[in-house]
């Protein structure tokens, strides 16, 4: 699908108003893609979703984790034809595919995502093994692994781009066989500036000569981070089950690997992803050796492997929070009878480590901490009206709970800082999300309780629309303007919502009445925002641009709506 002249003008027109201009460098114009990704249900922006830049081949080239405003940006390595993808735990995944983008040309779409049930629970456990995790696995083991590689993604991603400095324990512990009792330790903490605080080998180097490497100062043992799980060779190598959990796992799904075939040189691994059933939320991964290599494959051993613990960030980044890598320590002595070696397991040697703190580079509270607190509390009134679909929200941490019917909610897993509490109604359609209704202290450990008393939301739209006292039987019309069936938004487009006054009532000529009118602008993403529109009248929008303009829409908005989602659908020229 070739962008049409009326967005290369759009872009044009931008970039002169310097709204929605590429960056340039060293006078040379860059070509950008950007856009918004919302919720399809009520057009409001979604966070924590994970967008990917496609090549025409498909290919993966550039990603951006997407923040509370939704938005996102890149700027392309050349012209040529790209894609996007939009994806998120609970939501169905979107994708865009053939934009054609110029030299010149800065292309904005709009990605609205489908809400998606994501409880696993229940799932057949039984299916057939799968040795190639591709398109021809089981619906099931497809189903679970779509939501473990939605979160690795993730991961690989936060970990890339380095997005957060780190209080670091390291520890090396030499533990007992069989009971692994805790014989001794050595631990450290440092804080740490690093896009990879837990760093495994090469992908390349670990499919081809394994997980242990052979040194003289002894046998190296590495664990597979987000980027091996992931890896093509190392998905079309390992065949994958579906398990339940059972004991302190019950609840969980785990989707199992072991390797395809034996391997002639080197060690491999086999393991379980474990899932939360109730969420699909990734939680752990615990995994063993395959293969030792001599001495230590002469010996028993019991609890050679490793285990790497998987943390969500409220923003919607994921980390690995704490890990560990349990090794065989072999002694080989020479039987003095019969003049062999025999190797003989005198202990297990386990490096670990785990994130204390971690902090955003930008700045604020700490992200993560591993003795967080909570909040508890409850909303006043509480009335099945206030609390059906509302939630609770740190607007600065991204974190939110549901008020259930009793008005209560809860926040767990809250970094200590001192933060700002939003009561958010659906209604409003996200206009109440940065209001605040009252400010807590979260102390290492601590738990807080806290009363919210939702705004009337007179005083919610006041704040939005910037005015002093709103006007009843008015509302307020939110909206974006669209090319139809392409996804493609319209920035700086002239809005206008215009509505008939009756001024008086002749007997001869009938009703007569004159045109009322209210304008707005669609910003860098197509939306745009109309305050104070009458409710019980019919609204009639447009949008214009250069010579192009929209088809006309009309809308009504019935009393006691305090907010209303149009979509106007742009005709180039």
């Amino acid at each position: 699908m070739a962008a049409s002249s009326a967005l290369r003008r759009t872009a044009a027109a931008c970039a002169i108003l310097g709204l929605v201009a590429g960056p340039q460098s060293g006078g040379v114009a860059a070509q950008v893609l950007r856009g918004v990704v919302l919720d399809a249900a009520d057009r409001t922006p979604l966070s924590a979703v994970l967008v990917t830049l496609t090549d025409e081949r498909g290919r993966d080239r550039q990603r951006f984790l997407v923040d509370a405003d939704g938005r996102f940006e890149f700027v392309l390595p050349a012209p040529g034809r790209y894609g996007v993808r939009a994806e998120r735990m609970g939501t169905a995944t979107r994708a865009l595919d053939d934009l054609v983008i110029g030299s010149t040309d800065t292309l904005v779409v709009r990605l609205p995502l489908e809400a998606q049930a994501l409880a696993l629970t229940g799932i057949d456990v039984t299916a057939e093994r799968r040795c190639a995790l591709r398109d021809d696995a089981g619906a099931m083991t497809q189903r679970v692994w779509e939501e473990a590689r939605k979160a690795l993604n993730v991961v690989s991603h936060t970990d890339s781009v380095g997005a957060y400095r780190y209080q670091l324990r390291r520890h090396q512990r030499e533990l007992e066989p069989g009971t692994l009792l805790v014989r001794r330790e050595v631990s450290s903490s440092r804080s740490v500036v690093t896009r990879r605080p837990i760093r495994s080998r090469p992908v390349e180097l670990l499919m081809d000569s394994g997980f242990v490497v052979r040194s003289r100062g002894g046998d190296r043992y590495f664990a597979p981070d987000a980027d091996v799980l992931l890896s093509e060779s190392f998905l079309a190598t390992h065949c994958f089950a579906l398990r339940a959990g059972v004991g302190r796992l019950e609840g969980m799904v785990g989707l199992e690997f072991r390797p395809q075939i034996r391997r002639r040189v080197g060690t491999d691994i086999a393991g379980v992803l474990w899932l939360d059933g109730a969420t699909g939320a990734l939680d752990h991964l615990a995994y063993e050796y395959v293969d030792l290599p001599e001495p230590a494959r002469r010996v028993e051993i019991d609890g050679v492997g490793g285990h790497v613990q998987f943390k969500a960030m409220p923003d919607g980044s994921w980390i690995v929070s704490d890990w560990y890598i349990r090794m065989p320590r072999v002694d080989v002595t020479r039987d003095p009878v019969f003049g062999v070696d025999r190797p003989q397991l005198a202990g297990l040697v386990e490096e670990g480590g785990r994130i204390e703190r971690a902090w955003r580079l930008g700045g604020g509270p700490p992200a993560f901490a591993d003795r967080p607190g909570n909040v508890v509390g409850w909303v006043v009134p509480s009335t099945p009206a206030h609390s059906e679909g509302a939630t609770v929200r740190i607007p600065a941490l991204g974190a939110e709970s549901p008020v259930d019917r009793e008005g209560h909610f809860r926040l767990d897993e809250v970094p200590p800082g001192r933060y700002e509490l939003s009561y958010v109604r659906p209604a409003l359609m996200g206009l109440d999300t940065d209001f605040p209704v009252a400010t807590i202290t979260v102390a290492a450990g601590d738990s807080v309780t806290v009363q919210v008393r939702p705004p009337p939301q007179e005083r919610v739209l006041e704040r939005a629309c910037g005015v002093d006292d709103w006007v009843d039987g008015t509302a307020v019309l939110r909206g974006e303007v669209i090319e139809p069936g392409t996804g493609l938004a319209v920035p700086n487009a002239s809005v206008e919502v215009s509505w008939q006054v009756l001024t008086r009532v002749d007997f001869r000529a009938g009703r007569i009445g004159t045109e009322t009118m209210k304008g707005a602008r669609s910003d860098a993403t197509g939306s745009f925002r109309v305050c104070g529109v009458p409710v019980e009248r019919n609204l009639r929008v447009a949008a214009r641009l250069d010579a192009s303009s929209s088809l006309d829409t009309e809308v009504v908005i019935p009393r006691g709506q305090a907010v209303a989602h149009v979509v106007v659908r742009f005709r180039p020229r």
